[in-house]
Protein backbone atom coordinates (compact mmCIF):
# COMPACT_ATOMS: atom_id res chain seq x y z
CA UNK A 1 0.00 0.00 0.00
CA UNK A 2 2.68 2.17 0.67
CA UNK A 3 4.10 1.58 -2.69
CA UNK A 4 1.00 2.86 -4.35
CA UNK A 5 0.77 6.15 -2.31
CA UNK A 6 4.29 7.03 -3.21
CA UNK A 7 3.34 6.42 -6.94
CA UNK A 8 3.39 9.66 -9.18
CA UNK A 9 0.12 9.53 -10.55
CA UNK A 10 -1.50 8.97 -7.44
CA UNK A 11 0.55 11.50 -5.63
CA UNK A 12 -0.81 14.30 -8.30
CA UNK A 13 -4.78 12.96 -7.71
CA UNK A 14 -4.45 12.99 -4.26
CA UNK A 15 -3.23 16.64 -4.89
CA UNK A 16 -5.68 17.54 -7.14
CA UNK A 17 -8.53 16.22 -4.88
CA UNK A 18 -7.40 18.48 -1.92
CA UNK A 19 -7.02 21.78 -3.92
CA UNK A 20 -10.73 20.91 -5.17
CA UNK A 21 -11.53 20.39 -2.15
CA UNK A 22 -10.01 23.84 -1.09
CA UNK A 23 -11.83 25.51 -3.90
CA UNK A 24 -15.16 23.83 -3.34
CA UNK A 25 -14.92 25.28 0.74
CA UNK A 26 -13.62 28.50 0.03
CA UNK A 27 -16.86 28.88 -2.66
CA UNK A 28 -18.74 27.90 -0.12
CA UNK A 29 -17.77 30.51 2.32
CA UNK A 30 -17.65 33.22 -0.15
CA UNK A 31 -21.53 32.66 -1.13
CA UNK A 32 -22.00 32.41 2.50
CA UNK A 33 -20.84 35.74 3.50
CA UNK A 34 -22.13 37.21 0.14
CA UNK A 35 -25.75 36.15 0.97
CA UNK A 36 -25.26 37.57 4.87
CA UNK A 37 -23.63 41.16 3.30
CA UNK A 38 -26.86 41.02 0.92
CA UNK A 39 -29.50 39.84 3.75
CA UNK A 40 -27.75 43.06 6.29
CA UNK A 41 -27.99 45.02 3.40
CA UNK A 42 -31.88 44.34 2.55
CA UNK A 43 -32.47 44.70 6.77
CA UNK A 44 -31.22 47.92 6.24
CA UNK A 45 -32.81 49.20 3.19
CA UNK A 46 -36.18 47.82 5.34
CA UNK A 47 -35.76 49.19 8.33
CA UNK A 48 -34.85 52.68 6.85
CA UNK A 49 -37.38 53.27 4.80
CA UNK A 50 -39.08 56.23 6.10
CA UNK A 51 -42.41 56.35 3.43
CA UNK A 52 -44.96 53.14 3.76
CA UNK A 53 -45.54 51.66 -0.02
CA UNK A 54 -48.60 51.43 -1.34
CA UNK A 55 -49.39 48.82 -3.88
CA UNK A 56 -52.54 48.32 -6.19
CA UNK A 57 -53.46 45.05 -7.47
CA UNK A 58 -55.52 44.05 -10.22
CA UNK A 59 -58.95 43.39 -8.97
CA UNK A 60 -62.02 41.70 -11.09
CA UNK A 61 -64.58 42.57 -8.77
CA UNK A 62 -68.32 44.45 -8.94
CA UNK A 63 -66.33 47.82 -8.88
CA UNK A 64 -63.56 46.91 -11.36
CA UNK A 65 -66.70 45.34 -13.98
CA UNK A 66 -68.27 49.03 -13.28
CA UNK A 67 -64.83 50.97 -14.30
CA UNK A 68 -64.06 48.44 -17.25
CA UNK A 69 -67.41 48.92 -18.87
CA UNK A 70 -67.42 52.68 -18.70
CA UNK A 71 -64.21 53.30 -19.99
CA UNK A 72 -64.44 50.46 -22.69
CA UNK A 73 -67.30 52.18 -24.06
CA UNK A 74 -64.54 54.42 -25.27
CA UNK A 75 -61.55 52.65 -26.00
CA UNK A 76 -63.24 49.75 -27.43
CA UNK A 77 -62.01 47.18 -29.31
CA UNK A 78 -59.05 47.94 -26.84
CA UNK A 79 -59.46 46.27 -23.38
CA UNK A 80 -59.20 48.06 -19.72
CA UNK A 81 -58.44 46.94 -16.20
CA UNK A 82 -58.32 48.42 -12.52
CA UNK A 83 -55.66 48.25 -9.74
CA UNK A 84 -56.87 49.32 -7.00
CA UNK A 85 -55.25 50.04 -3.09
CA UNK A 86 -57.88 50.59 -0.50
CA UNK A 87 -57.55 50.46 3.30
CA UNK A 88 -60.90 52.14 4.03
CA UNK A 89 -59.71 55.57 4.64
CA UNK A 90 -58.09 56.09 1.25
CA UNK A 91 -58.31 54.64 -2.41
CA UNK A 92 -55.22 54.76 -5.11
CA UNK A 93 -56.95 53.86 -8.28
CA UNK A 94 -54.55 52.93 -11.43
CA UNK A 95 -56.39 52.77 -14.33
CA UNK A 96 -54.61 50.65 -17.31
CA UNK A 97 -55.99 51.25 -20.96
CA UNK A 98 -54.67 48.94 -23.63
CA UNK A 99 -52.23 50.74 -25.91
CA UNK A 100 -49.12 50.42 -28.23
CA UNK A 101 -47.34 52.74 -26.62
CA UNK A 102 -46.45 53.64 -22.59
CA UNK A 103 -47.66 56.89 -21.41
CA UNK A 104 -48.95 57.99 -18.39
CA UNK A 105 -50.75 60.60 -16.41
CA UNK A 106 -51.07 60.91 -12.78
CA UNK A 107 -53.43 62.94 -10.11
CA UNK A 108 -52.73 65.90 -8.37
CA UNK A 109 -49.87 65.42 -6.00
CA UNK A 110 -48.64 62.56 -7.23
CA UNK A 111 -45.05 62.70 -8.45
CA UNK A 112 -44.06 60.04 -11.49
CA UNK A 113 -40.55 59.21 -9.44
CA UNK A 114 -42.74 57.72 -6.39
CA UNK A 115 -44.19 54.97 -8.85
CA UNK A 116 -42.14 51.53 -9.45
CA UNK A 117 -43.70 51.14 -12.70
CA UNK A 118 -42.25 54.53 -14.09
CA UNK A 119 -39.29 54.04 -12.86
CA UNK A 120 -38.53 51.14 -15.70
CA UNK A 121 -37.88 54.39 -18.10
CA UNK A 122 -40.91 53.18 -20.69
CA UNK A 123 -43.37 55.50 -20.37
CA UNK A 124 -43.98 58.92 -20.96
CA UNK A 125 -45.98 61.86 -20.48
CA UNK A 126 -49.36 61.95 -22.39
CA UNK A 127 -48.37 64.13 -25.49
CA UNK A 128 -51.17 67.82 -25.04
CA UNK A 129 -53.83 66.82 -27.71
CA UNK A 130 -53.96 62.74 -26.86
CA UNK A 131 -54.07 63.44 -22.56
CA UNK A 132 -56.63 66.43 -23.87
CA UNK A 133 -58.93 64.78 -26.57
CA UNK A 134 -58.64 60.67 -24.78
CA UNK A 135 -57.44 60.37 -21.43
CA UNK A 136 -59.23 63.05 -20.04
CA UNK A 137 -62.56 60.88 -21.17
CA UNK A 138 -60.88 57.81 -19.77
CA UNK A 139 -60.32 59.63 -16.41
CA UNK A 140 -63.57 60.92 -15.92
CA UNK A 141 -65.43 58.01 -16.36
CA UNK A 142 -63.37 56.08 -14.10
CA UNK A 143 -63.70 58.31 -11.59
CA UNK A 144 -67.74 58.45 -11.95
CA UNK A 145 -67.53 54.35 -11.90
CA UNK A 146 -65.46 54.23 -8.78
CA UNK A 147 -67.60 56.63 -7.31
CA UNK A 148 -64.50 58.85 -6.83
CA UNK A 149 -64.72 61.05 -3.41
CA UNK A 150 -63.81 65.06 -4.20
CA UNK A 151 -63.10 65.41 -0.70
CA UNK A 152 -59.25 63.92 -1.13
CA UNK A 153 -58.95 60.65 -0.37
CA UNK A 154 -59.03 59.18 -3.81
CA UNK A 155 -56.43 59.92 -6.21
CA UNK A 156 -56.09 58.35 -10.03
CA UNK A 157 -53.17 57.17 -12.70
CA UNK A 158 -54.11 56.41 -16.36
CA UNK A 159 -51.38 54.32 -17.89
CA UNK A 160 -51.53 53.32 -21.48
CA UNK A 161 -49.20 50.28 -22.35
CA UNK A 162 -49.64 46.72 -24.29
CA UNK A 163 -52.31 44.35 -22.35
CA UNK A 164 -49.87 41.49 -22.29
CA UNK A 165 -47.77 44.05 -19.79
CA UNK A 166 -50.68 44.92 -17.01
CA UNK A 167 -50.05 41.31 -14.70
CA UNK A 168 -46.08 42.24 -14.54
CA UNK A 169 -46.07 45.99 -13.68
CA UNK A 170 -45.16 46.76 -10.21
CA UNK A 171 -47.44 49.41 -9.15
CA UNK A 172 -46.24 50.38 -5.74
CA UNK A 173 -45.99 53.92 -4.95
CA UNK A 174 -43.91 55.45 -2.10
CA UNK A 175 -45.63 57.54 0.32
CA UNK A 176 -49.11 57.58 -0.71
CA UNK A 177 -50.55 60.71 1.66
CA UNK A 178 -53.26 62.02 -0.11
CA UNK A 179 -54.52 65.38 1.23
CA UNK A 180 -57.36 68.04 0.90
CA UNK A 181 -57.35 69.24 -2.77
CA UNK A 182 -56.65 73.04 -2.91
CA UNK A 183 -59.90 74.56 -2.99
CA UNK A 184 -63.03 72.59 -4.12
CA UNK A 185 -61.46 72.03 -7.20
CA UNK A 186 -61.32 68.45 -8.27
CA UNK A 187 -57.66 67.18 -8.91
CA UNK A 188 -56.42 68.32 -12.03
CA UNK A 189 -53.78 65.18 -14.18
CA UNK A 190 -49.91 65.92 -13.54
CA UNK A 191 -48.69 65.78 -17.30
Amino acid sequence: MLVLENHPRRRIATVLAGLASLAILAALGFGWLHSAKLESQTTANVSTSSEPATVATLIDNELANAVRIAVERIVRPKASALALFDDGTKRLACLLVENDAHYYQLDYGLKPENLAALKTGLFQTLPEPIAKATVSRYRSEAKRALGYRKTGEDRLIVLLCPKSEWASLNLTYSGFAPGPLPGNLEPQPTF
